[in-house]
């Protein structure tokens, strides 16, 4: 969709309840697929527009011929007299766009119209570690100048289907981009092109497509330790023939891949390590987005904001491993729920009525906790649950978990009396312990995604952060930061 960003799209633009009525338009879209539109028109009839968000269609008026769909439309300015010749009485207004469909005219974001899709991530031809262009160079022994030959070989390929559930499918391609007939070029570009194939087993809408879009973006910000974007939608509408992906999606947001940004260690894993068992992560990934949908977006926020303050990255994971705990783990420490609910109602009758009605008010809150377990009590539990995949990094066990814990209390209550002050913020020991944490909650997401602990351990043997804990002995923190309370 190169052709149409940064450049004045000429386009004529209606409401698709009043058809007749159309407007001379330009469409703009940046980089980042966020667009200007500007619509000409009499003031009265682009007053109609000054709603919340409304739906246009269009059709582009340059050399192509393209439907196009501008969903929630909001008006930033207008309606505003536009002058220019021949222009007496002609109004302009302007608008930005959210996501845009190229090919097609959709009522609604929430029509089921698209049968399959074909996604382009940034990172997956990284991720994609199975194939690629082979060549070969060869040249003389006898010591002749210019006997040098190349052989170049490429073979597309598509994995299996793999089912996610629901009815849905999942496969990757890999396709050849470049010359499809050279010769005697100086300089020829080619490249493996790799793309994911959704296929929906029903008809579903755009809305929906969004949300799957998402879940694998996000698996790939995982895999890759790398905040992924989608470089490329394109759907097969209703309609439309067979795995033709005649309209494409234009999603706003950034697009940079990342890759010019230090990451050490490379991909976390990619789908030469998952081998055979690709099949079961994919599909214990869709089984369980309710589940790790929360802890993973406050996760891979910290990818996304990378350049944010260390201490706002460690809070972030460790509230990720909280919840992480929580959706899979959790348990009170009443036998069942009807035994808790009878202890929390006596607490509450207990709490004596002449009190000051907002103390009564905040006691009765604080009760509906009791029970719940610590975020200490979360992070033991999640060593246990992966004790030999996690030891590398936290040695210390019991300890290193209490370390965490007051790190968390530090930086939420600033001046708990914790042994840690100011200068741990700027310190060796939290950038250590951001990098540990990161970890923390990558081997126990593995491990939810049905991976076991010997099965986490060899999957990170070749892992560079991760065997450099293994081959070093980091001290920390220091002793006199250490603090055993377990609140």
């Amino acid at each position: 969709m190169d052709e149409f960003r940064g450049r004045d799209l000429e386009a004529e633009c209606w409401d698709p309840h009043a058809p007749d009525t159309t407007f001379r338009s330009v469409l703009r879209l940046d980089d980042s697929n966020n667009g200007t539109l500007k619509l000409a028109g009499t003031s009265d009839a682009l007053i109609s527009f000054d709603s919340d968000r409304i739906t246009l269609f269009g059709r582009l008026r340059n050399s192509y011929d393209y439907r196009f769909t501008l969903f929630n439309v909001v008006m930033t300015r207008g309606p505003t007299p536009r002058l220019g010749q021949n222009e007496h009485g002609t109004f302009e207004a302007e608008f930005v766009t959210n996501n845009i469909a190229i090919g097609t005219h959709v009522g609604s974001e929430e029509e089921p119209i698209v049968a399959s899709a074909l996604l382009v991530p940034t990172g997956l031809s990284e991720w994609c570690s199975t194939i690629g262009i082979a060549g070969r160079l060869s040249w003389s022994q006898t010591g002749e100048l210019a006997t040098e030959s190349v052989n170049i070989a490429f073979q597309a390929t598509a994995t299996p289907f793999y089912d996610i559930g629901s009815g849905r499918k999942l496969r990757f391609l890999s396709q050849y981009r470049g010359p499809v007939v050279f010769g005697n070029s100086k300089t020829v570009s080619m490249k493996e092109y790799n793309s994911i194939h959704l296929d929906f087993g029903q008809l579903i809408s755009i809305n929906e497509v969004v949300r799957e879009v998402q879940v694998w973006q996000t698996f790939l910000t995982f895999a890759l330790r790398r905040a992924s974007y989608t470089d490329e939608l394109r759907l097969n509408c209703l309609n439309e023939n067979n795995n033709s992906f005649g309209t494409a999606l234009l999603l706003p947001g950034r697009k940079e891949s990342g890759a010019s940004r230090p990451r050490r260690g490379g991909p976390f894993f990619d789908q030469a390590k998952l081998g055979g068992k690709i099949g079961d992560y994919l599909k214990a990934w869709a089984d369980r987005q309710q589940q790790i949908e929360i802890p993973m977006l406050l996760f891979s926020a910290a990818y996304y904001q990378a350049q944010s303050y260390v201490h706002a990255n460690l809070l972030s994971y460790l509230q990720a491993l909280e919840l992480l705990h929580r959706e899979f783990f959790d348990a009170h420490r009443f036998p069942d729920e009807k035994t808790r609910k009878d202890t929390i109602d006596s607490l509450r009758k207990a709490i004596p009525g002449d009190l000051d009605k907002e103390l009564r008010e905040a006691l009765s809150q604080g009760i509906g906790f009791i029970g719940s377990l610590t975020l200490l009590e979360r992070l033991r539990g999640l060593y246990s649950a992966y004790r030999k995949s996690v030891t590398p990094l936290f040695p210390r066990g019991d300890d290193d978990m209490k370390f965490l814990k007051d790190a968390r209390n530090f930086l939420t209550h600033y001046g708990s009396p914790q042994g840690l002050t100011k200068e741990f913020l700027i310190s060796r020991e939290i950038a250590v312990l951001t990098e540990k944490t990161r970890l923390f909650f990558e081997i126990c997401l593995l491990g939810t995604l049905g991976a076991s602990d010997d099965e986490i351990t060899n999957l990170l043997s070749w892992f560079e952060p991760y065997s450099g804990w293994q081959r070093e002995s980091h001290v920390w923190p220091p002793k006199s930061t250490a603090n055993n309370s377990d609140s």
